[in-house]
Protein backbone atom coordinates (compact mmCIF):
# COMPACT_ATOMS: atom_id res chain seq x y z
CA UNK A 1 0.00 0.00 0.00
CA UNK A 2 1.56 3.64 -0.92
CA UNK A 3 1.45 6.28 1.91
CA UNK A 4 -1.23 7.86 -0.29
CA UNK A 5 -3.56 5.50 -0.45
CA UNK A 6 -6.79 5.70 1.60
CA UNK A 7 -10.10 3.73 1.53
CA UNK A 8 -12.95 4.73 -0.60
CA UNK A 9 -14.90 4.88 2.45
CA UNK A 10 -13.10 7.61 4.09
CA UNK A 11 -12.78 9.57 0.91
CA UNK A 12 -16.24 9.45 -0.31
CA UNK A 13 -17.39 10.52 3.72
CA UNK A 14 -19.03 13.65 3.16
CA UNK A 15 -20.95 14.76 6.41
CA UNK A 16 -23.86 16.53 6.14
CA UNK A 17 -25.20 19.81 8.73
CA UNK A 18 -24.48 17.75 12.14
CA UNK A 19 -26.26 19.67 14.89
CA UNK A 20 -23.34 19.48 17.60
CA UNK A 21 -24.47 19.87 20.64
CA UNK A 22 -22.73 23.26 22.49
CA UNK A 23 -20.67 22.79 25.40
CA UNK A 24 -19.24 25.76 27.01
CA UNK A 25 -16.13 23.70 28.03
CA UNK A 26 -15.20 24.24 31.57
CA UNK A 27 -13.56 22.58 34.58
CA UNK A 28 -16.10 20.33 36.47
CA UNK A 29 -15.91 21.57 40.57
CA UNK A 30 -12.82 20.10 42.54
CA UNK A 31 -15.36 18.74 45.20
CA UNK A 32 -16.64 16.63 42.22
CA UNK A 33 -13.76 15.70 41.33
CA UNK A 34 -12.47 14.73 44.56
CA UNK A 35 -15.53 12.35 45.47
CA UNK A 36 -15.11 10.44 41.65
CA UNK A 37 -11.45 9.84 43.01
CA UNK A 38 -11.98 8.80 46.50
CA UNK A 39 -14.95 6.44 44.81
CA UNK A 40 -12.19 4.47 42.93
CA UNK A 41 -10.37 1.43 43.83
CA UNK A 42 -6.49 2.67 44.78
CA UNK A 43 -4.56 2.98 47.47
CA UNK A 44 -4.15 6.36 49.08
CA UNK A 45 -1.48 7.38 47.11
CA UNK A 46 -2.74 7.06 44.11
CA UNK A 47 -5.78 9.04 45.16
CA UNK A 48 -3.22 12.30 46.16
CA UNK A 49 -1.47 11.42 42.64
CA UNK A 50 -4.59 11.61 40.41
CA UNK A 51 -6.09 14.82 43.12
CA UNK A 52 -2.43 16.68 42.22
CA UNK A 53 -2.89 15.89 38.39
CA UNK A 54 -5.66 18.12 37.71
CA UNK A 55 -4.16 20.84 40.09
CA UNK A 56 -1.10 20.96 37.60
CA UNK A 57 -3.45 20.61 34.53
CA UNK A 58 -5.95 23.82 36.21
CA UNK A 59 -2.87 25.55 37.10
CA UNK A 60 -2.20 25.47 33.12
CA UNK A 61 -5.11 26.31 31.89
CA UNK A 62 -7.40 27.69 34.24
CA UNK A 63 -10.05 28.59 31.41
CA UNK A 64 -10.75 25.11 29.92
CA UNK A 65 -11.32 26.63 26.60
CA UNK A 66 -7.76 27.88 26.55
CA UNK A 67 -6.50 24.60 26.47
CA UNK A 68 -8.30 23.60 22.56
CA UNK A 69 -5.72 26.89 20.92
CA UNK A 70 -3.07 25.14 21.85
CA UNK A 71 -0.62 22.59 19.41
CA UNK A 72 -1.91 19.58 19.52
CA UNK A 73 1.41 17.86 20.50
CA UNK A 74 1.15 19.27 23.79
CA UNK A 75 -2.80 18.50 24.35
CA UNK A 76 -1.71 14.55 23.92
CA UNK A 77 1.07 15.00 26.15
CA UNK A 78 2.97 11.91 24.94
CA UNK A 79 4.41 11.22 21.65
CA UNK A 80 5.52 8.01 19.40
CA UNK A 81 8.23 6.40 21.13
CA UNK A 82 8.02 7.92 24.95
CA UNK A 83 8.15 6.22 28.23
CA UNK A 84 4.94 6.44 29.84
CA UNK A 85 7.13 8.02 32.99
CA UNK A 86 8.69 10.51 31.02
CA UNK A 87 6.53 12.10 28.43
CA UNK A 88 6.91 15.13 26.38
CA UNK A 89 4.18 17.44 28.04
CA UNK A 90 3.87 15.51 31.54
CA UNK A 91 0.65 17.70 32.21
CA UNK A 92 -1.50 16.93 29.85
CA UNK A 93 -0.66 13.75 29.32
CA UNK A 94 -0.78 12.31 33.31
CA UNK A 95 -4.74 14.29 32.83
CA UNK A 96 -6.12 12.43 30.32
CA UNK A 97 -8.23 10.54 33.02
CA UNK A 98 -9.89 13.95 34.24
CA UNK A 99 -10.43 14.91 30.31
CA UNK A 100 -12.19 11.52 29.77
CA UNK A 101 -14.47 12.29 33.26
CA UNK A 102 -14.86 15.93 31.73
CA UNK A 103 -16.58 14.55 28.48
CA UNK A 104 -18.48 11.55 29.95
CA UNK A 105 -19.84 14.17 32.62
CA UNK A 106 -20.59 16.64 29.63
CA UNK A 107 -18.37 19.36 30.70
CA UNK A 108 -16.55 19.27 27.04
CA UNK A 109 -16.43 17.93 23.92
CA UNK A 110 -13.06 16.68 21.89
CA UNK A 111 -12.04 17.23 18.70
CA UNK A 112 -10.93 13.60 16.84
CA UNK A 113 -7.58 14.68 16.03
CA UNK A 114 -7.08 14.97 20.04
CA UNK A 115 -9.14 11.23 19.75
CA UNK A 116 -7.14 9.74 17.23
CA UNK A 117 -3.73 10.95 18.29
CA UNK A 118 -3.26 8.57 22.02
CA UNK A 119 -4.39 5.43 19.65
CA UNK A 120 -5.70 4.01 22.91
CA UNK A 121 -7.47 5.86 24.82
CA UNK A 122 -9.36 3.79 28.16
CA UNK A 123 -13.30 5.43 27.52
CA UNK A 124 -15.52 2.58 28.50
CA UNK A 125 -14.22 1.37 31.53
CA UNK A 126 -14.37 5.01 33.19
CA UNK A 127 -18.11 4.93 31.62
CA UNK A 128 -19.34 2.03 32.81
CA UNK A 129 -17.35 3.22 36.46
CA UNK A 130 -20.09 6.08 36.09
CA UNK A 131 -23.15 4.51 35.22
CA UNK A 132 -22.72 5.79 31.70
CA UNK A 133 -23.63 2.13 29.42
CA UNK A 134 -23.64 4.44 26.07
CA UNK A 135 -25.52 1.84 24.27
CA UNK A 136 -22.58 -0.34 23.26
CA UNK A 137 -23.41 -3.53 24.85
CA UNK A 138 -27.30 -3.69 22.88
CA UNK A 139 -24.88 -3.05 19.77
CA UNK A 140 -22.91 -5.84 20.27
CA UNK A 141 -25.41 -8.28 20.73
CA UNK A 142 -26.93 -6.70 17.26
CA UNK A 143 -23.85 -7.81 15.73
CA UNK A 144 -23.24 -10.57 16.91
CA UNK A 145 -26.92 -11.71 15.71
CA UNK A 146 -25.67 -10.53 12.30
CA UNK A 147 -22.80 -12.66 12.12
CA UNK A 148 -19.78 -10.98 13.39
CA UNK A 149 -17.21 -12.02 15.44
CA UNK A 150 -18.22 -11.48 19.55
CA UNK A 151 -14.34 -9.93 19.53
CA UNK A 152 -14.37 -7.97 16.69
CA UNK A 153 -17.66 -6.66 17.23
CA UNK A 154 -17.44 -5.76 20.75
CA UNK A 155 -13.85 -3.86 19.82
CA UNK A 156 -15.68 -2.27 16.61
CA UNK A 157 -18.93 -0.91 18.81
CA UNK A 158 -16.88 0.26 22.11
CA UNK A 159 -14.36 2.31 20.24
CA UNK A 160 -16.88 3.90 17.27
CA UNK A 161 -19.77 4.74 19.76
CA UNK A 162 -16.94 5.97 22.64
CA UNK A 163 -15.20 8.51 20.19
CA UNK A 164 -18.84 9.79 18.26
CA UNK A 165 -19.96 10.10 22.08
CA UNK A 166 -16.99 12.27 23.11
CA UNK A 167 -16.86 14.19 20.16
CA UNK A 168 -20.46 15.23 19.26
CA UNK A 169 -22.05 14.89 23.37
CA UNK A 170 -24.22 12.38 22.01
CA UNK A 171 -24.89 9.52 24.33
CA UNK A 172 -27.64 8.11 22.88
CA UNK A 173 -27.19 5.61 20.27
CA UNK A 174 -29.77 5.93 19.07
CA UNK A 175 -29.34 9.38 18.05
CA UNK A 176 -26.49 8.32 15.84
CA UNK A 177 -26.98 8.78 12.16
CA UNK A 178 -25.33 8.31 9.17
CA UNK A 179 -23.86 11.78 9.03
CA UNK A 180 -21.96 10.89 12.34
CA UNK A 181 -20.52 8.31 10.69
CA UNK A 182 -19.28 9.67 7.58
CA UNK A 183 -17.82 12.45 9.77
CA UNK A 184 -15.81 10.26 12.01
CA UNK A 185 -14.58 8.47 8.65
CA UNK A 186 -13.79 11.98 6.95
CA UNK A 187 -11.70 12.91 10.07
CA UNK A 188 -9.49 9.82 9.81
CA UNK A 189 -8.91 10.86 6.21
CA UNK A 190 -7.85 14.28 7.59
CA UNK A 191 -5.81 12.97 10.05
CA UNK A 192 -3.59 11.22 7.85
CA UNK A 193 -2.38 14.54 6.48
CA UNK A 194 -2.00 16.33 9.58
CA UNK A 195 1.42 17.43 9.69
CA UNK A 196 1.99 16.18 13.47
CA UNK A 197 1.06 12.62 12.52
CA UNK A 198 4.57 11.03 12.32
CA UNK A 199 4.85 12.58 16.03
CA UNK A 200 1.95 9.78 17.42
CA UNK A 201 2.52 7.04 14.41
CA UNK A 202 5.69 5.46 12.88
CA UNK A 203 4.65 6.77 9.92
CA UNK A 204 1.71 8.31 7.45
CA UNK A 205 1.63 4.40 5.64
CA UNK A 206 1.61 2.72 9.07
CA UNK A 207 -0.96 5.00 10.15
CA UNK A 208 -3.06 4.43 7.17
CA UNK A 209 -1.99 0.47 7.01
CA UNK A 210 -2.85 0.50 10.24
CA UNK A 211 -5.05 2.24 12.97
CA UNK A 212 -7.25 4.26 10.06
CA UNK A 213 -7.73 0.61 8.67
CA UNK A 214 -9.24 -0.25 11.89
CA UNK A 215 -10.64 2.43 12.42
CA UNK A 216 -12.63 2.49 9.01
CA UNK A 217 -13.94 -1.23 9.72
CA UNK A 218 -15.20 -0.71 13.03
CA UNK A 219 -17.07 2.71 11.91
CA UNK A 220 -18.41 0.29 8.62
CA UNK A 221 -19.61 -2.29 11.21
CA UNK A 222 -21.23 0.34 13.06
CA UNK A 223 -23.24 1.15 9.79
CA UNK A 224 -24.17 -2.36 9.29
CA UNK A 225 -25.80 -2.50 12.83
CA UNK A 226 -27.48 0.97 11.88
CA UNK A 227 -28.87 -0.01 8.60
CA UNK A 228 -30.17 -3.09 10.07
CA UNK A 229 -31.81 -1.08 12.91
CA UNK A 230 -33.29 1.12 10.93
CA UNK A 231 -31.29 4.34 11.89
CA UNK A 232 -29.42 4.67 8.33
CA UNK A 233 -30.92 4.62 5.55
CA UNK A 234 -27.99 3.81 2.67
CA UNK A 235 -27.28 0.37 2.86
CA UNK A 236 -23.37 -0.36 3.59
CA UNK A 237 -20.87 -1.25 1.18
CA UNK A 238 -20.97 -5.41 1.17
CA UNK A 239 -17.30 -5.73 0.61
CA UNK A 240 -14.77 -2.70 2.10
CA UNK A 241 -12.90 -0.93 -0.90
CA UNK A 242 -9.47 -2.22 -2.14
CA UNK A 243 -5.97 -0.49 -0.17
CA UNK A 244 -4.21 -1.96 -3.14
CA UNK A 245 -2.80 0.40 -5.59
CA UNK A 246 -1.89 -0.90 -9.09
CA UNK A 247 1.74 -2.45 -9.37
CA UNK A 248 4.34 0.38 -10.48
CA UNK A 249 7.91 -0.69 -11.75
CA UNK A 250 9.63 0.22 -14.73
CA UNK A 251 8.60 -1.07 -17.89
CA UNK A 252 11.23 -4.42 -18.09
CA UNK A 253 10.92 -5.43 -14.11
CA UNK A 254 6.85 -4.99 -14.18
CA UNK A 255 6.36 -7.50 -17.08
CA UNK A 256 8.78 -9.80 -16.30
CA UNK A 257 7.04 -9.32 -12.51
CA UNK A 258 3.56 -10.26 -13.91
CA UNK A 259 5.14 -12.90 -15.97
CA UNK A 260 6.06 -14.88 -12.83
CA UNK A 261 2.97 -14.23 -10.47
CA UNK A 262 0.75 -15.68 -13.24
CA UNK A 263 3.20 -18.23 -13.68
CA UNK A 264 2.73 -18.73 -9.75
CA UNK A 265 -1.51 -18.33 -9.57
CA UNK A 266 -1.43 -21.36 -11.38
CA UNK A 267 0.06 -23.49 -8.89
CA UNK A 268 0.37 -21.42 -5.48
CA UNK A 269 -2.63 -20.77 -2.88
CA UNK A 270 -4.06 -16.92 -3.50
CA UNK A 271 -2.29 -15.66 -0.24
CA UNK A 272 0.84 -17.45 -1.02
CA UNK A 273 0.67 -15.13 -4.18
CA UNK A 274 -0.55 -12.14 -2.53
CA UNK A 275 2.42 -12.33 -0.69
CA UNK A 276 5.09 -12.59 -2.96
CA UNK A 277 3.20 -9.84 -5.05
CA UNK A 278 3.16 -7.36 -1.48
CA UNK A 279 7.41 -8.49 -1.48
CA UNK A 280 7.19 -7.10 -5.59
CA UNK A 281 5.87 -4.03 -4.55
CA UNK A 282 7.60 -3.00 -1.00
CA UNK A 283 11.13 -3.80 -3.54
CA UNK A 284 10.03 -1.42 -5.99
CA UNK A 285 9.40 1.27 -3.08
CA UNK A 286 12.51 0.27 -1.50
CA UNK A 287 13.94 0.81 -5.37
CA UNK A 288 12.21 3.83 -5.68
CA UNK A 289 13.34 5.48 -2.29
CA UNK A 290 16.90 4.21 -2.55
CA UNK A 291 17.62 4.26 -6.30
CA UNK A 292 15.28 6.44 -7.88
CA UNK A 293 17.62 6.99 -11.20
CA UNK A 294 17.43 3.13 -11.52
CA UNK A 295 13.76 2.61 -10.55
CA UNK A 296 12.46 5.61 -13.44
CA UNK A 297 9.66 6.62 -11.43
CA UNK A 298 7.66 8.44 -13.16
CA UNK A 299 8.22 11.54 -9.97
CA UNK A 300 11.68 11.70 -10.81
CA UNK A 301 10.88 12.34 -14.80
CA UNK A 302 14.11 9.98 -15.91
CA UNK A 303 13.64 7.46 -18.34
CA UNK A 304 15.36 4.13 -17.81
CA UNK A 305 18.28 3.60 -20.04
CA UNK A 306 20.87 0.65 -19.97
CA UNK A 307 22.83 2.17 -18.00
CA UNK A 308 20.56 3.47 -15.05
CA UNK A 309 18.97 -0.17 -14.69
CA UNK A 310 18.56 -2.00 -11.51
CA UNK A 311 21.91 -3.78 -10.99
CA UNK A 312 22.54 -7.30 -10.35
CA UNK A 313 23.30 -6.71 -6.74
CA UNK A 314 19.75 -4.33 -6.41
CA UNK A 315 17.78 -7.74 -6.80
CA UNK A 316 20.41 -10.87 -6.10
CA UNK A 317 21.36 -11.83 -2.24
CA UNK A 318 25.37 -11.14 -2.06
CA UNK A 319 27.62 -11.95 0.49
CA UNK A 320 27.90 -7.97 1.04
CA UNK A 321 27.74 -5.66 4.14
CA UNK A 322 24.57 -5.74 5.74
CA UNK A 323 23.44 -2.46 4.83
CA UNK A 324 24.21 -3.14 1.46
CA UNK A 325 22.35 -6.57 0.79
CA UNK A 326 19.26 -6.27 -1.36
CA UNK A 327 15.85 -6.28 0.31
CA UNK A 328 14.62 -8.53 -2.26
CA UNK A 329 15.64 -11.25 -0.16
CA UNK A 330 14.26 -10.43 3.34
CA UNK A 331 10.99 -9.56 1.57
CA UNK A 332 10.16 -12.75 -0.48
CA UNK A 333 11.75 -14.78 3.09
CA UNK A 334 9.47 -13.02 5.48
CA UNK A 335 7.11 -10.48 3.35
CA UNK A 336 5.63 -9.13 6.40
CA UNK A 337 8.17 -8.25 7.97
CA UNK A 338 8.52 -4.05 8.50
CA UNK A 339 11.35 -2.18 6.25
CA UNK A 340 13.82 -1.48 8.15
CA UNK A 341 14.44 -4.90 10.07
CA UNK A 342 17.38 -6.11 8.85
CA UNK A 343 17.20 -10.53 8.25
CA UNK A 344 19.47 -12.39 10.38
CA UNK A 345 20.78 -14.63 7.57
CA UNK A 346 19.27 -17.76 9.08
CA UNK A 347 19.50 -21.36 7.39
CA UNK A 348 15.68 -21.71 6.85
CA UNK A 349 15.39 -18.33 5.57
CA UNK A 350 18.33 -18.63 2.94
CA UNK A 351 17.27 -22.13 2.06
CA UNK A 352 13.69 -21.31 1.65
CA UNK A 353 14.98 -18.47 -0.74
CA UNK A 354 16.55 -21.26 -2.98
CA UNK A 355 13.92 -23.47 -2.70
CA UNK A 356 11.58 -21.23 -4.01
CA UNK A 357 13.61 -19.98 -6.93
CA UNK A 358 14.74 -23.32 -7.59
CA UNK A 359 11.08 -23.89 -7.94
CA UNK A 360 10.24 -21.24 -9.69
CA UNK A 361 13.09 -21.57 -12.65
CA UNK A 362 11.46 -25.78 -12.83
CA UNK A 363 8.29 -25.47 -12.39
CA UNK A 364 7.16 -24.80 -16.11
CA UNK A 365 9.47 -27.68 -17.48
CA UNK A 366 7.85 -29.80 -14.99
CA UNK A 367 4.03 -29.00 -16.14
CA UNK A 368 5.15 -29.60 -19.47
CA UNK A 369 6.37 -33.10 -18.74
CA UNK A 370 3.07 -33.89 -16.40
CA UNK A 371 0.05 -35.30 -18.53
CA UNK A 372 -3.10 -32.91 -19.10
CA UNK A 373 -1.14 -29.96 -17.52
CA UNK A 374 -0.88 -31.32 -14.49
CA UNK A 375 -0.28 -28.33 -11.24
CA UNK A 376 1.62 -30.59 -8.87
CA UNK A 377 5.47 -30.49 -9.54
CA UNK A 378 8.16 -33.06 -9.60
CA UNK A 379 9.93 -31.53 -6.99
CA UNK A 380 8.49 -31.60 -3.05
CA UNK A 381 9.05 -31.63 0.09
CA UNK A 382 11.45 -34.19 1.34
CA UNK A 383 11.93 -35.12 -2.45
CA UNK A 384 14.56 -32.43 -4.14
CA UNK A 385 17.61 -34.03 -5.96
CA UNK A 386 20.60 -34.85 -4.38
CA UNK A 387 23.77 -32.97 -4.43
CA UNK A 388 20.97 -29.50 -4.71
CA UNK A 389 22.26 -25.94 -3.67
CA UNK A 390 22.68 -26.11 0.31
CA UNK A 391 22.86 -22.38 1.95
CA UNK A 392 24.18 -22.57 5.35
CA UNK A 393 23.53 -19.93 8.34
CA UNK A 394 26.28 -17.64 7.26
CA UNK A 395 24.28 -16.95 3.85
CA UNK A 396 26.71 -18.16 1.60
CA UNK A 397 26.05 -21.03 -0.90
CA UNK A 398 28.05 -23.91 -0.73
CA UNK A 399 27.71 -25.63 -4.01
CA UNK A 400 29.10 -29.60 -3.27
CA UNK A 401 32.41 -30.52 -4.89
CA UNK A 402 32.39 -32.52 -8.41
CA UNK A 403 33.64 -36.39 -7.91
CA UNK A 404 35.76 -37.92 -10.70
CA UNK A 405 34.03 -39.67 -12.83
CA UNK A 406 30.61 -37.35 -12.48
Amino acid sequence: MRARAVSTAAMLASPGSIPHQRRSRRHCPEEEWRAYVQGQDGNRQYQLMKLRFRRQFVGRWPKLSGRFGTPLVERVGRLHGESYHRPAYPVSFRARTYLVYLGLRGYTTFDYPWLFAPGQLAIIEPAAALGIGLGAKQLVDDAINLGFNPNSARQAMHWSVSRIALHTGIFDVTAITEDHIAEALQAIRFFADHPDLERFYPSRQRYLGGAAKNWITHLHQLQVVLYHRGQVATEPRKLMPSWKPPLVLPPQMQAVAEKWLAARRLTDRPSTVDKLEFAIRRFGDWLGEHHPGRAGLVRDQVPVTAHRRPARHHVLWRPLPAHKRSPLRRLLVRPNEPAGHEATGGQKGAAATLHRGSETGHRGQHQRLLPEGGRHGVRGQGRSPQGQVVAPASGRTHIPARHPGQ
